[in-house]
C-alpha cells in the first residue's frame, strides 16, 4: 500500500534523480572526509560530481544497499523468512567476494548494517508507530497527536541521520588513517624518467593523485601518461 502510494506521487525518473543526488552528496561526504584527513581537502574542488560518485562507487553501492534493505524490511515486515533469506544470501555474496579480495568485508558490512538500520528504523517510526490503542499514529489527524507522538519520529529521524552522516564521515578518515599508516599496502607507481616510487591513492579520467612512498603528505597530481609502471601488492 506504502509503496503503490509512492509509486503514484513520482515517477521512475524522479526516483532515479533523487538516488542519483542521494548517491553524489554519500559520495561528497566520504570523499572530503578521505581528503581532509590526508590533509588534500582542496583536491575535492578539482573533481566533477561524476568523478566523485565513480571514485567511491564500491562505498556508495553499500551505502544504497543499505538504505533499499532499511526501506523494504519495514514495508514487507510480515514477509520475514524472505527478507531473512534475503539477507543471508547478501551475507554469503560478501564473504565470497572478500575470500576473492574484491571487497574489504568488515567496513563493506559495517556501512551496510548502519544503513540498514538507519532507515529501518526511520521508516518504522515513521509509519510504523502505534498509539496506546494500536492505532497506527499517520492514520491520527495531527491535533489529535500529543507533543511526543507528534514531534518524537522528526528528532528521531534527525538523530538517525547524523549517526548515518557521521559514519560515512568516519569511513572516509579510517581510509585515510590506513594509507597514511599503511603505504606498503597500496600500489606502488613507477613514473616515466624517474626513481622515487609513489604511492596510488586513486584516478579520476586522465588524472592520477599520488602520494611519495616513504613520505607522508607529499602528494602529486600526473596524467595516467606519464606513468611507467605499478606494482601491486
Amino acid at each position: 500500500m506504502l509503496i503503490n502510494d509512492f509509486l503514484k506521487r513520482v515517477s521512475v525518473a524522479e526516483i532515479l534523480t533523487l538516488v542519483f543526488i542521494f548517491s553524489v552528496g554519500i559520495s561528497l561526504l566520504y570523499k572530503f572526509a578521505l581528503y581532509e584527513e590526508l590533509g588534500i581537502d582542496w583536491y575535492i574542488y578539482s573533481l566533477s560530481p561524476q568523478q566523485i560518485f565513480l571514485s567511491s562507487m564500491s562505498f556508495t553501492f553499500f551505502c544504497l544497499l543499505g538504505v533499499m534493505l532499511g526501506v523494504v524490511i519495514p514495508v514487507f515486515r510480515k514477509h520475514w523468512f524472505a527478507m531473512f533469506i534475503i539477507l543471508m544470501l547478501i551475507m554469503i555474496g560478501l564473504f565470497f567476494a572478500d575470500a576473492l579480495n574484491l571487497t574489504n568485508i568488515t567496513n563493506k558490512l559495517v556501512v551496510l548494517l548502519i544503513s540498514t538500520i538507519t532507515f529501518m528504523s526511520i521508516i518504522k517510526m515513521h509509519f510504523f508507530s502505534t498509539s496506546k490503542d494500536g492505532e497506527f499514529l499517520r492514520e491520527i489527524p495531527v491535533e489529535k497527536l500529543n507533543f511526543w507522538d507528534k514531534n518524537l519520529p522528526i528528532i528521531f529521524s534527525l538523530i538517525m541521520i547524523l549517526v548515518f552522516l557521521a559514519m560515512i564521515y568516519m569511513q572516509g578518515t579510517s581510509l585515510a588513517k590506513y594509507i597514511l599508516e599503511k603505504p606498503h599496502s597500496q600500489s606502488i607507481v613507477k613514473l616515466k624518467d624517474k626513481s622515487d616510487k609513489w604511492i596510488l591513492i586513486e584516478m579520476n579520467g586522465d588524472k592520477v593523485l599520488l602520494m611519495k612512498y616513504g613520505v607522508k603528505r607529499e602528494f602529486k597530481i600526473v596524467e595516467y601518461k606519464e606513468i611507467e609502471s605499478f606494482k601491486v601488492n
